[in-house]
């Protein structure tokens, strides 16, 4: 997926992907996108358990029933990318992305923080 996104060079993106791509825009260009992940992952607690030697086997404390007992947290991930032609043989641009966006956090009671 996205193998050819260095060589098209459409828009000002380029300067991420392959910042020589420049020469083939003219003018300025902004341009600028977000995105919403909102993960999904279920977690089933079905063989933890204290040591049974030692306590018999109970199931480690906690709950399932949190707002983050399954762990993913939405997230918005933006990015901005600036690129302008000074002359014929000059062009500039600039990004600011963000390429990673997902946390995983559990609530503290819930089971699956449990240590």
């Amino acid at each position: 997926a996205f193998a050819g996104a260095a060589a098209v060079a459409e828009d000002a993106s380029t300067v991420y992907f392959n910042p020589a791509g420049l020469t083939n825009l003219s003018g300025s260009q902004l341009v600028a996108a977000g995105h919403i992940i909102v993960p999904g992952a279920d977690f089933s607690n079905r063989g933890s358990y204290v040591n049974p030697a030692l306590t018999g086997g109970a199931p480690i404390a906690g709950s399932l029933s949190g707002a983050n007992d399954d762990g993913g947290e939405t997230a918005f991930v933006p990015n901005l990318y600036y690129a302008t032609q000074i002359d014929d043989q000059w062009f500039a641009g600039v990004g600011v992305n963000a390429p990673f966006g997902l946390a995983t956090k559990y609530d503290d009671a819930s089971v699956s923080s449990a240590s």
